[in-house]
């Protein structure tokens, strides 16, 4: 698999590919959007600099992988380090004020966009209803605030990623990557526990477990407890670790299901896994990955937590964060 780099100029793609290396790029969870760097050599007029639209493509089927804007350039001699960041990068800087009165996710989202100028790709049905007023807030951290109340309320967890210009909106671990390795174009393709490295590592993680749930009326006169969960066996082994969650008082009826459901969520311990592989365009934050390698004691689902690329000298690599599903 190669890479092509281009700039737009007056509407036009510009090849930039053989003044560039070192590419490397990461999706995260939690994270709305996926930054891009890369080394430039300038070796004649072509000029990039912030502001600059940037496209990373596939050279084998012209896919566009990334395509964003230059946010960051550093100069050393006469080559450049260029930072690129999808249009994501826009929601994350802009602020808006906006108000939802008893308005379900999936339209309050699709008027947030609007509003911010945003392609809407594709989002599912979201019933959650969503009454808030954001004063001066950044669309990003709305856009959380929704799903994470559908989370809440659903059980149903869905993230956010841009493709191109417009903003999809999917289910976190509905995607099964299923693309094959190649090492020659004579070979037949191989399975991914076939191209794992062996120097994979595992870390096991409290930092994020909550034991204790806490849901919370918090009205302009009064806080009342609307509902506890929580795990005494968890507390006893790893002390108490307590979350404490807000809601409107007419959302009163689903505070049991909203502690239930973040104590479910929260109250695990989190096995991470990095692991060195050969390198896909398909590895992305939030995909399933199926592994079945007994000799390596990797067996099962895992969820992609992070993906990070590189592109060098030919050579393309990623390294993989996951988490145990099963």
């Amino acid at each position: 698999m190669n890479f092509n780099l281009y700039t737009i100029v007056d509407g036009f793609e510009i090849d930039i590919s053989n003044q560039s290396g070192n590419l490397s790029w990461s999706y995260q969870a939690q994270t709305l959007g996926v930054n891009l760097t890369f080394d430039y050599a300038k070796i004649n007029d072509q000029e990039i600099k912030p502001g600059s639209i940037i496209l990373l493509k596939d050279i084998d089927d012209q896919e566009v992988i990334i395509l964003g804007i230059v946010v960051d350039r550093t100069r050393k001699g006469k080559v450049y380090n260029l930072s690129i960041y999808d249009f994501a990068f826009y929601l994350n800087k802009s602020e808006t004020t906006i108000q939802f009165n008893n308005t379900n996710a999936t339209t309050a989202i699709e008027q947030l966009l609007k509003k911010a100028g945003v392609e809407i790709g594709s989002i599912p049905r979201m019933s959650t209803l969503i009454t808030k007023i954001y004063i001066d807030t950044t669309i990003s951290q709305i856009l959380n605030e929704i799903i994470d109340q559908v989370f809440l309320e659903t059980g149903i967890k869905y993230f956010f990623e841009m493709n191109g210009s417009k903003l999809d909106i999917k289910k976190v671990g509905a995607e099964v990557f299923e693309g094959s390795f190649k090492l020659a174009d004579n070979l037949a393709p191989i399975m991914l526990e076939d191209v794992i490295g062996k120097d994979f590592t595992i870390t096991d993680s409290i930092s994020e477990l909550k034991n204790s749930i806490i849901v919370l009326s918090s009205e302009a006169d009064s806080v009342r407890i609307l509902e506890r969960a929580k795990d005494q066996a968890s507390i006893n082994q790893y002390g108490l670790l307590q979350d404490i969650i807000s809601i409107d008082a007419k959302d009163e009826a689903k505070a049991r299901n909203i502690a239930n459901q973040a104590l479910k969520e929260f109250n695990r311990v989190v096995s991470a896994i990095t692991l060195p592989v050969l390198g896909h365009k398909g590895l992305k934050q939030y995909r399933t990955l199926k592994i079945n390698d007994a000799d390596m004691g990797l067996v099962g689902d895992y969820l992609i937590l992070s993906a990070s690329h590189t592109y060098a000298g030919g050579v393309y690599k990623v390294s993989l964060s996951v988490e145990v599903r099963s």
